[in-house]
């Protein structure tokens, strides 16, 4: 069986018919394809992975001057010709696949070419934070929050086997914990034309080039010393932290380079679609509607949380809720406290083990948003009421699920404004009642399940709580007020023999909308808002 890549014949074929020369195999397997040619005298490389093109091959420069002040090229020459995202092509068609990738690679060259070097130089900096991850893609080093010069910030550095390998970045003291040493680090900012190429890996030679380009630099005379260098660029500082050891007669005998990351709640919720949010938001109720609405106003930028619900949570609520198996038997707050934080950064939560109305009857919140989720809509009616009477100054949603899938409900409140959950409660302009006119079940039926003895619960999925719980955080996100609410399917119903009320049936048969106004559910004999 042959050992030629597949991809050969037709990929040499293509190369010869952009008028490549010079083209030779580098290599060819079933798992790898490497062909050297050259094109416009630049000497080139294209790598492709496995024996189809279903990605789009990698095209490399293999000139070293190319290697370092380069903006789109890698330290080992790869050019940036594609982020991949949105790239569509046809990968049957491999001539135009090949002309494509060449003439994206050449007219980058050709462009940055005509800036320059200094202006490459400017826009190189841009990318030196990802170029420095490429060359010690095993040594970059995680900083919780941001690099402060102002601030001592201590590098602990671990021997091992005669080597040294710096741990960890402590900001403002040393580690108390630690059983390596912390060492102060030095502090260089400086611009990109100041630092000496890293067109070969960087090493003694390199760091002693660096304090003479930079004459205020004074390395630590000890026998271990730390740098941190920060490299101006459009995005503040690219960051390279930097370790050495000195031999007998004072001369660096070991260097070892680590690039540094900044956790920056800012960067990373705006890599996520979001962007950081001052709302001060208070979560009534952490079950599985509570605690998607947690989660979701976390992964929405949203960092000041309050949690109250003095339960326990249960092993029976895994398939609805965020939590899992090793949080069962913890307090709920507790627990989804230290799982949000676990997975977002620069979160300000606050978890409250009570009741949620002895949190309410000791003082009015300093909050922007009250989510009530509690499931007890009697308690949610009350408050509400309270709510209204005392004007409080800011906007209080509440949310609940049908059974079995039939959909879910979500108001937003203003004290100042007319429209509230009460008025859901007066039905042919009666006063209000036990009966929600928006409710998707006829009255008087018994919805909940038991599995087991006598522990009953509402039938609804873990999906069924996720679609609540994102018409919740629209309302916090948008700062609005209004009714909102989703429509499932009747299937479930009618295998339980639940009927559905004439509310859902209208709404399913006239496809009514789901969005409504605070003026458009507002009753005017309502007592609760019409005060």
């Amino acid at each position: 069986m042959s050992s030629q890549n597949p991809l050969e014949p037709s990929i040499l074929l293509a190369l010869a018919a952009v008028e490549a020369e010079s083209i030779s195999v580098k290599e060819s397997s079933f798992e790898t394809l490497k062909v050297n040619f050259v094109k416009n005298t630049l000497p080139l490389e294209m790598s492709i992975d496995g024996s189809s093109l279903i990605e789009l091959p990698t095209i490399s420069i293999t000139d070293p001057q190319y290697f370092w002040g380069h903006p789109h090229i890698s330290p080992t020459g790869v050019i940036c010709i594609s982020d991949d995202q949105g790239v569509v092509f046809d990968p049957e068609n491999v001539n135009t696949l090949v002309n494509f990738v060449i003439t994206q690679a050449l007219e980058l060259i050709e462009s940055y070419n005509s800036h320059s070097v200094q202006e490459r130089h400017i826009l190189f900096a841009d990318e030196l934070q990802d170029y420095l991850a490429v060359w010690f893609p095993q040594s970059t080093l995680w900083i919780n929050g941001k690099i402060d010069p102002a601030q001592a910030h201590y590098a602990e550095i671990q021997e091992i086997k005669k080597t040294h390998a710096l741990i960890s970045i402590n900001g403002s003291e040393p580690s108390k914990s630690s059983k390596h040493p912390n060492i102060k680090m030095d502090f260089l900012e400086t611009t990109i034309d100041l630092v000496p190429p890293m067109n070969k890996k960087p090493d003694s030679s390199w760091l002693n080039s660096l304090v003479l380009k930079n004459p205020k630099l004074n390395l630590s005379r000890k026998k271990t010393g730390a740098l941190m260098l920060r490299v101006q660029n459009a995005y503040g500082f690219a960051n390279l932290a930097i370790t050495y050891v000195r031999d007998a007669k004072t001369n660096i005998a070991e260097v070892n380079f680590y690039p540094t990351r900044e956790l920056d709640p800012d960067y990373y919720s705006q890599r996520g679609g979001s962007e950081l949010r001052k709302s001060r938001v208070a979560v009534a109720g952490v079950g599985a509607v509570g605690s998607r609405v947690a989660e979701f106003l976390c992964i929405a930028g949203i960092t000041d949380l309050t949690l109250i619900d003095s339960d326990i949570f249960s092993r029976d609520n895994l398939y609805r809720h965020v939590l899992g198996m090793n949080d069962a038997g913890k307090v709920k707050v507790k627990a989804l406290t230290e799982h949000l934080n676990s997975r977002f950064l620069g979160l300000n939560i606050k978890p409250i083990k009570d009741p949620v109305e002895k949190y309410l009857s000791e003082l009015i919140p300093d909050i922007d948003f009250l989510v009530l989720t509690t499931g007890n809509i009697v308690l949610e009616r009350l408050i509400i009421s309270r709510a209204m009477r005392e004007k409080w100054p800011f906007k209080i949603i509440s949310g609940w699920v049908e059974p079995v899938g039939l959909g879910g409900h979500s108001i937003s409140m203003a004290t100042n404004e007319k429209g509230c959950l009460e008025c859901l409660y007066i039905i042919d302009g009666s006063h209000p009642g036990n009966e929600s006119r928006c409710s998707f079940i006829e009255p008087d039926q018994k919805v909940t399940k038991n599995l087991k003895g006598c522990s009953g619960f509402l039938p609804y999925s873990g999906l069924d709580a996720i679609k609540t719980a994102q018409l919740i955080v629209d309302f916090v996100l948008l700062n609005k007020t209004g009714y909102a609410r989703w429509i499932g399917p009747d299937t479930s119903a009618n295998e339980n023999d639940i009927k559905t009320s004439d509310t859902y049936k209208s709404a399913i048969e006239k496809q009514s909308k789901m969005l409504f106004t605070s003026q458009e559910i507002y009753e005017s004999n309502c007592p609760c808002c019409n005060t």
